[in-house]
């Protein structure tokens, strides 16, 4: 795979050191983070008292790894997606919807390990593993 936006499972999971995870991500050229992603798994370090802020710097200055902020057409995204999933009820989590619209204003395929992404048209997914 060329590129993937990474979602925060996967991140955690490269840090986590999970072998099938860092295959998969060695396999691609260019890994995407959004900024909800990064505040997802920030927060979740907060939460759990680990301090993971040295590795997490390395990861980002890799130079196969880039930051992508959200842009206007993100939030435009997030909306058309909000009302489709809603108006089939299938609403996902609000950070997972974000995720999403920003992986499809990119065109890049989402890597993930949730299978709810799998109600959204248009969005390609990558799941390096086989979950349940």
């Amino acid at each position: 795979m060329k590129r993937a936006l990474l979602d925060t499972n996967i991140l955690l999971e490269y840090f986590r050191n999970n072998r099938e995870i860092l295959a998969c991500l060695a396999d691609t050229e260019e890994l995407i983070l959004s900024p909800v992603v990064l505040g997802e798994f920030r927060a979740g370090l907060e939460r759990g008292g680990i301090d993971l802020q040295g590795p997490l710097h390395t990861f980002l200055a890799h130079p196969f790894v880039r930051q992508v902020p959200l842009l206007p057409e993100v939030s435009e995204q997030y909306a058309l997606l909000f009302a489709y999933l809603r108006g089939i009820g299938h609403p996902i989590p609000t950070n997972d919807l974000w995720i999403a619209a920003h992986a499809l204003s990119l065109g890049a395929p989402l890597m993930t390990l949730d299978r709810h992404f799998a109600a959204i048209p248009n969005l390609r997914l990558c799941y390096p593993v086989q979950t349940p």
